[in-house]
């Protein structure tokens, strides 16, 4: 009970709804100043319990929307690149379970490995909770209740999900650190992020389905990695950017999975990143941000092989602009000031 009301002098006002929903309106956006669901719930003071509850109620009506979503005909309805790359194996819809309670480390944050279920959490913004909730028709209460337990039982964490992991450091031949990981860790994880819903696990494979979310003002860097990996785009416009193999002097103009989507119909769009596909996420222009559904896979005989692609030399890359007009520290994180004509409030 002390630690309640210590949240409830310290943190800032969080106003409730008619509804008694936690609202965001006096707070920054983008959780900057504590501006999470969580804490508007603990001042209520919220049960420990709650979280396991929260958590059947979330995948209970997550999981068949994202079964709905990504199988056709019970086959994952991914490129036939990355099913030929998967090997025949996690593609089918009864080789994938959820779980009652959150999944063990290994399977949600792999925050032993990454540090980003802690301080490197992620913190949904408004228009991502608003968005998922009702995607999944069910409350923001309901989202800042659940706990992901990813080797980390804080009570700082109800409502926040994995940050996306940084990178290793790239070290350039003749110039240093090109400051990548460090961008990613100040800007990325706690604006960026992600939980598991459903898991397949096989002699042969592995792989997982969950939800993935960047908040307005977020640059993903060009990255690539081995593992196959596919998203369905929810909501929010968000840049997706890809760079072919034979990539010399500039982005593919019009590569498949590259679109701004700024008001989707009927079927959502379906990004396919092949292993080894050079991609990056932006939501750093207009008023973007970007809610997803997502794929995650790899045969286990496999490395990930995750890296900044300097290979790119950072060539229509959004993170070039950042490390130019901050060399002094190899890193800038976007503004995230929006434009005064993008006011989001129902």
């Amino acid at each position: 009970m002390m630690y309640f009301v210590q949240l409830a002098v310290l943190a800032p006002v969080i106003a409730l709804g008619e509804a008694g929903e936690p609202s965001w309106a006096s707070l920054d956006d983008e959780c900057e100043t504590e501006g999470c669901a969580l804490q508007a719930l603990q001042r209520e003071g919220l049960k420990k319990g709650d979280a396991d509850s929260a958590w059947t109620e979330v995948m209970s009506a997550l999981v068949p929307r994202i079964q709905k979503l990504v199988f056709e005909n019970n086959e994952l309805a991914v490129s036939k690149e990355m099913r030929d790359a998967m090997k025949g194996t996690c593609l089918k819809l009864d080789e994938y379970r959820t779980s009652d309670k959150p999944f063990s480390d290994h399977w949600q944050c792999a925050a032993v490995d990454n540090d980003n279920f802690g301080a490197g959490a992620y913190c949904p913004s408004e228009r991502v909770i608003e968005s998922l909730s009702e995607y999944a028709g069910i409350s923001k209460r309901t989202f800042s209740k659940f706990h992901l337990r990813s080797n980390n039982e804080s009570d700082t964490l109800y409502g926040k999900w994995c940050g996306m992991p940084a990178p290793p450091e790239y070290e350039h031949p003749y110039g240093g650190p090109v400051g990548a990981r460090v961008f990613w860790e100040d800007c990325v994880m706690r604006n960026a992020g992600y939980f598991n819903a459903l898991m397949c696990d096989t002699k042969d494979s592995y792989a997982v389905l969950g939800i993935a979310a960047l908040n307005h003002g977020v640059c993903y860097p060009a990255h690539r990695h081995d593992n196959q990996e596919a998203y369905w785009q929810l909501n929010g416009p968000g840049w997706w950017r890809t760079w072919p193999d034979n990539f010399t002097s500039a982005p593919n103009q019009k590569p498949y999975s590259e679109i701004r989507m700024t008001s989707p119909k009927g079927s959502w769009r379906l990004h396919n990143h092949p292993g080894g596909l050079i991609h990056e996420m932006d939501t750093t222009h207009d008023d973007d941000f970007l809610l997803a559904v997502y794929w995650w896979g790899k045969p286990v005989d496999t490395e990930v092989n995750y890296a900044y692609s300097h290979a790119v030399q950072e060539q229509g890359s959004c993170f070039a602009s950042y490390r130019a007009e901050h060399s002094d520290v190899a890193h800038s994180c976007p503004e995230l000031a929006r434009p005064p004509w993008a006011v989001f409030r129902r």
